[in-house]
């Protein structure tokens, strides 16, 4: 079995094997009904036992694919995946923190199932759309720009070298696998705001990383103690996701992008009883659970495999709310309906 580490200054928290013998967690995920919505219905791989650990400093990730091959296409063609589960992902996200916090513990997931992993993320807290669409245009105005260079401070995935990189870097620094997109959150809410962006970043993003499948990351709605400090009038916790969903729908039925559902599968624990709280208190980030579901949500959506029974609990969380967390990206992955990809 393979191993995964994600070299980017962090440990992977410890993996637990749960006790299998457990009870089910007793938690009923009830159905999600939106009026007028339709349902869409670091890295290191080691073998034999031993994983080598290096410095924080040297961001080089070595890939040891030692199971099923990847899906590879001709040249200039994107690797769509089928339904068989993957071996290995090469992840770009293309985001701002909730992109963050949602692939905080994939590494932890990867390890535990036994798969290849490797992850940048270009990622820069409160950005939207837009914002990452001006960077990319002021370096191909002047590549010289340092604008262009948004991107600080990452390792180059095959030399190592520490740099400050473009979006156009970032995307020829690997043969990506997947690269999501995502509209900051205090923008999800409003379709209006996805566009010319959106199709802006994926033309961008076929053109220098043409063999990538592109994944459309659903964010979710700020917890209800939110509201007070998000001014938006007549805005609350559900107003917010029906827009949001709504939003994201849209794109992907513009665009037969597939959507990583992790903001359903927010709602859809938020609505199950007992409750899991899956933010920080008083905030819009995700806790531990949230970011543990939002990894669970990403490991079905990229892997194409089951997270229910992957014994990965890190510290933190009670490995029954484990258990129902990824019962709910389970299910949740399963509800969301799989759009045939457009990408040329």
């Amino acid at each position: 079995m393979k191993k995964v580490m994600a070299l980017e200054g962090n440990s992977i928290p410890r993996v637990r094997n749960e006790d299998e013998e457990e009870p089910a967690s007793g938690r009923k995920f009830p159905a999600i009904s939106i009026p007028g919505l339709g349902r869409r219905p670091q890295y290191l791989v080691s073998s034999g036992g031993m994983t080598h650990r290096f410095p924080r400093a040297l961001a080089v990730f070595v890939s040891v694919f030692l199971c099923a091959p990847q899906i590879f296409s001709a040249a200039g063609s994107p690797r769509v995946p089928g339904t068989a589960p993957r071996a290995s992902i090469k992840l770009l996200t293309i985001g701002n923190s909730f992109a963050d916090n949602a692939t905080a513990l994939l590494p932890g997931f990867a390890e535990a199932g036994g798969k290849g992993f490797l992850i940048f993320r270009a990622n820069l807290g409160g950005h939207s759309l837009q914002q990452h669409v001006g960077y990319l245009k002021a370096f191909e105005a002047d590549p010289n720009d340092p604008k262009g260079h948004a991107y600080k401070k990452h390792a180059d995935p095959r030399s190592g070298e520490i740099k400050d990189f473009s979006l156009r870097e970032a995307l020829g620094s690997e043969d990506w696998d997947v690269v999501t997109i995502q509209q900051v959150s205090g923008l999800s809410f409003k379709p209006e705001s996805f566009q010319p962006f959106a199709g802006i970043l994926i033309d961008y993003i076929h053109k220098y990383a043409p063999h990538a499948e592109i994944l459309i990351f659903e964010t979710w709605a700020y917890p209800d103690d939110y509201f007070s400090k998000f001014k938006e009038e007549g805005l609350d916790q559900q107003k917010m996701y029906a827009g949001l969903k709504a939003a994201y729908e849209k794109l992907s039925a513009d665009t037969g992008l597939r959507i990583i559902p992790v903001g359903d599968a927010f709602q859809k624990v938020r609505a199950l009883s007992p409750p899991i709280s899956l933010n920080v208190a008083g905030d819009k980030h995700a806790n531990p659970s949230g970011k543990y579901l939002g990894a669970a949500v990403f490991y079905e959506a990229i892997f194409h495999d089951n997270v229910e029974p992957i014994p990965f609990v890190p510290p933190g969380i009670s490995a029954v709310d484990a258990k129902a967390l990824r019962q709910a990206a389970h299910e949740t992955a399963a509800e969301s309906a799989t759009i045939p990809a457009k990408n040329p």
